[in-house]
């Protein structure tokens, strides 16, 4: 009888735990390291289709009440079968974390005197505000490209709450998702991205050096001109053609014609005039030289 009254009470204490509220924690996950304020996700199902109370503690403190205006629910379609559970999705920010290891915990309850309650199991995590966030470029590649349109694709090891990033020094552009760089122009770029967590603490990427070859111009390849084809010089043939019959001329004396000779210019003289007189002079004075040789020898004898 003890041995079938403890069975009894195990199965109903089974039964009572079955219609419990189920409670998980999506984010932050075990062991996770989280920023400053921190944004936690989780989960509720039931079977009962409304929450009464949800509540949170943090390091093992007082529980915390979770008003409706701080989170939001979203109900699944009323139409399970008896006995199934409906799930509830919320989420709730909590602020004023110091850096170091905290622990949470979320319960629930479907009445409002909190019997019917469950919670989750205690997750644990650590708060860091002062590394900031790490950002990984995955593209552009730091290659040369052949077209000016390249995909922005970036990697991020946490949610972030804002992203953009700068391209050349230039102006800084918010970012969503990944993105596309367009209209890059031929030569080097410079590319950072961004990303903020927390309040205010900002990650930036290695600079990520790539390149757009420029454009290339087509030339034109001048059309060589026609070289001139040799003149093929053909001799006219000859027709004989008939000759007319002719009447006898009487014979007539033949015409001379005077061709002109060429004009001649006088012949250049070959001594001039002032060399023939000084030859002249000389010849003279030998003559008159030899005169007087011989009239001395005439003397003498």
């Amino acid at each position: 009888m003890v041995l079938l009254a403890s069975a009894l009470l195990v199965a109903l204490a089974k039964a009572s735990d079955s219609g419990l509220p189920k409670i998980s924690i999506l984010y932050p996950k075990n062991n996770a390291v989280v920023r400053s304020p921190l944004l936690v996700e989780f989960e509720v199902s039931t079977q009962d289709p409304y929450i009464r109370v949800i509540n949170y503690r943090i390091d093992e403190g007082e529980w915390e009440n979770i008003y409706w205006i701080n989170y939001t629910f979203y109900e699944l379609p009323n139409e399970a079968p008896p006995g199934s559970f409906q799930e509830y999705h919320g989420t709730l920010n909590i602020t004023g974390l110091s850096d170091g290891y905290h622990t949470i915990r979320i319960e629930a309850a479907t009445d409002g005197n909190g019997y019917n309650r469950g919670d989750s199991l205690m997750v644990g995590f650590t708060v860091d505000t002062i590394t900031p966030p790490r950002v990984r470029i995955l593209s552009p590649e730091p290659l040369t490209y052949n077209v000016s349109e390249i995909p922005l694709r970036f990697a991020l090891e946490e949610p972030v709450s804002e992203m953009f990033y700068s391209l050349d020094g230039q102006a800084n552009v918010t970012l969503t998702n990944n993105a596309t760089l367009a209209d890059l122009s031929g030569g080097r770029h410079n590319l950072v991205v961004y990303a903020i967590v927390g309040e205010g603490l900002t990650g930036a990427s290695a600079v990520r050096v790539f390149g757009v070859a420029p454009p290339s111009i087509p030339t034109s390849t001048p059309t060589p001109s026609p070289s001139p084809s040799p003149t093929s010089t053909t001799k006219p043939t000859a027709t004989p053609t008939a000759q007319p019959t002719s009447t006898p001329q009487p014979p007539t004396s033949p015409s001379v014609s005077a061709t002109a000779e060429p004009s001649t210019s006088p012949a250049t003289p070959f001594l001039s005039g002032e060399t023939l007189t000084v030859i002249l002079v000389v010849v003279a004075v030998l003559v008159v030289a030899v005169l007087l040789i011989m009239v001395l020898e005439k003397r003498k004898h």
